[in-house]
């Protein structure tokens, strides 16, 4: 179904392939955190190798390094980030509050989509993840801190969505400044 989706959206082109691959690494990725709270290396480790590959493979000839340098900055940027995150709360806290699965699942995200589309992946992640939080902590009357939540499965449903609509959520986000 992906594979038709992505077909369907962006034409005959080796970007669709790139995204349907995307799609199908997400798709297995958010059901293996909804039931199990993993994030397997099966998955996320080829996938990241796999989204540099593209992003090689589908540059211009002349500009093949510099897709590659972006695709791997982009990685390397989103898993400081969640690294940093993950730190913070760890010395705040002294428990674990991210595994180091969603940290290799958003670098697979940047170097499948980049930074501006992996940034629109994680804020649909992080809000979305914020109000079903809210809903459960609501529903159970319990402690926030008890309450856990598979967040690789809204970065994959985050990853989903910015594949399709980033650039339509971005240009959106950005005409309240230009």
């Amino acid at each position: 179904m992906a594979w038709a989706a992505c077909a369907f959206f962006f034409g005959p082109t080796l970007y669709a392939i790139r995204i349907a691959a995307l799609c199908w690494f997400l798709i297995g990725l958010f059901f293996t955190d909804l039931e199990t709270f993993t994030l397997p290396d099966a998955l996320t480790i080829p996938g990241l190798v796999i989204g540099l590959i593209f992003a090689f493979a589908s540059a211009p000839h002349d500009h093949k390094m510099a897709a590659l340098a972006h695709s791997a900055l982009s990685a390397m940027l989103f898993a400081a980030f969640f690294l940093l995150v993950r730190g913070i709360y760890w010395l705040a806290r002294r428990k674990e509050g991210m595994g180091l699965g969603d940290v290799k699942l958003v670098a697979m995200m940047g170097a499948f989509l980049l930074i501006s589309h992996t940034a629109v992946a994680l804020f649909a992640a992080v809000l979305a993840a914020s109000l079903i939080s809210i809903v459960l902590v609501i529903a159970k009357r319990a402690d926030a801190s008890q309450t856990r939540v598979p967040f690789g499965a809204f970065l994959a449903a985050g990853g989903l969505l910015s594949s399709f609509a980033g650039t339509q959520i971005l240009m959106w986000y950005l005409s309240f400044y230009f």
